[in-house]
């Protein structure tokens, strides 16, 4: 697996786990299962920037990878995204 695809996974298992930490409301086992599946079959091909915005998108989590789900998301947030690049 090339660097490129291994940061990306890394950075949709935390995205995923730090929205999981924050936010225990929800939590449903079995949508947690879906969501490390689709992780799995993603370790079986080589990923590109598109890839992480499709987790980020079927699993509800923030856009701009603040790492909450986008019901947390607010005005702020994508400036905060700005920061963080700069």
């Amino acid at each position: 697996m090339n660097k490129q695809s291994v940061d990306i996974l890394e950075k949709c298992l935390d995205e995923l786990g730090t929205a999981y930490r924050n936010d225990w409301f929800d939590f449903d086992g079995r949508l947690l299962d879906v969501q490390l599946g689709a992780v799995s079959d993603m370790m079986k091909r080589k990923l590109t920037h598109n890839d992480l915005v499709a987790f980020r998108e079927n699993n509800l989590l923030c856009p701009h990878g603040q790492k909450h789900w986008t019901s947390w998301c607010n005005e702020f947030c994508l400036e905060e995204q700005m920061n963080l690049d700069k």
